[in-house]
């Protein structure tokens, strides 16, 4: 699915009667114009947060504010060759940058490198109920 033609659904992070939770609202809900009102239906109104029109490896939506992890080969520095590669995992957040949707610590090193492969990251939580999550 292109940008242009990407489902529009959003979350909301707000204080409500049960405590403070995450609402995700649907395309009828935005098509009604619902959240355009939520902050007048929620008691505390912290984030509104876009879905990126992506899925991560298991097919969870990834919306702006998901911390999602991936693991990458790297060297490990402690062998006497640096010749063998070990997993590391990372972790990092979603944002929107200008014209779009990125993972936070990606890099732009010569060619690209260290850019994280959509389809290789994996929602494990978020900013607001997973803060620890970010090491």
């Amino acid at each position: 699915m292109d940008s242009m033609n990407r489902e529009i659904k959003f979350r909301v992070w707000a204080e409500t009667d049960e405590g403070t939770e995450m609402i995700y609202l649907g395309k009828s809900e935005c098509d009604n114009g619902l959240w355009f009102d939520a902050p007048k239906h929620l008691d505390k109104y912290e984030a509104l947060m876009q879905y990126t029109g992506k899925t991560d490896k298991v097919g969870w939506p990834i919306y702006e504010g998901d911390i999602v992890q991936r693991t990458k080969l790297v060297l490990d520095l402690d062998q006497p060759d640096y010749d063998e590669l070990v997993e590391e995992k990372q972790q990092s957040v979603i944002v929107w940058r200008g014209k779009g949707f990125w993972v936070e610590d990606e890099g732009f090193g010569f060619e690209g490198e260290d850019l994280w492969d959509w389809d290789e990251i994996e929602v494990i939580g978020n900013i607001y109920e997973n803060p620890e999550l970010l090491k």
